[in-house]
């Protein structure tokens, strides 16, 4: 559910132009700012951050051990400082979601921009009847362990298709990249 909150999001966003869309009401607006709330979008924002931030932090670090007078500091960090690597992994991750949540407020409002220009009032009204209701309460309650069973699956499906992809990226650059197999 979360991948599809924010795919439904970047879409509407992204096609979303001001140059084309119609002024929006502010009843219009206000509808749309009630589906966002009603949507729980932060939520869904906190646990895909959190499954991404330690990567986030792997990245950064990686970059950072690029430079020699980066990587030098990071090396005594991850040397002398209580937990190493593994715990400034955990802390820049962390502060990572910490800053991503201070835009929280500007991705609410850009969702309800984006909702009321692709809805009309009346839509908007019909989408906070339904998830006011006992079956749109049960689909946002039932939400985040959907997510989490669709985020273990796109977990064993990541591993396996990475496994497979460097298999065949090994192969294909021997022959495109040293031209073994080619007579060359």
């Amino acid at each position: 559910m979360k991948i599809r909150h924010v795919a439904l999001i970047a879409g509407v966003v992204t096609f979303a132009s001001p140059a084309w869309a119609a002024p929006q009401s502010a009843e219009t607006l206000k509808s749309a700012e009630q589906v966002v709330r009603l949507l729980d979008m932060e939520r869904a924002m906190d646990n895909m951050f959190n499954d991404m931030k330690g990567l986030f932090a792997e990245n950064v670090i990686a970059a950072l051990e690029r430079d020699a007078a980066q990587s030098d500091y990071l090396r005594h960090l991850f040397t002398d400082g209580r937990g190493g690597r593994e715990r400034f992994v955990q802390i820049l991750g962390d502060e990572f979601v910490k800053s991503l949540q201070t835009h929280y407020g500007d991705m609410r409002k850009a969702a309800a921009e984006a909702y009321a220009q692709q809805f009309t009032d009346k839509e908007l009204k019909e989408l906070i009847t339904f998830f006011s209701s006992g079956v749109g309460q049960k689909w946002r309650d039932k939400s985040p362990q959907i997510e989490a069973v669709m985020g273990q699956w796109g977990e064993r499906a990541g591993m396996q298709a990475g496994s497979l992809a460097l298999g065949a990226a090994l192969q294909r650059a021997e022959v495109e990249m040293l031209g073994k197999g080619t007579g060359q």
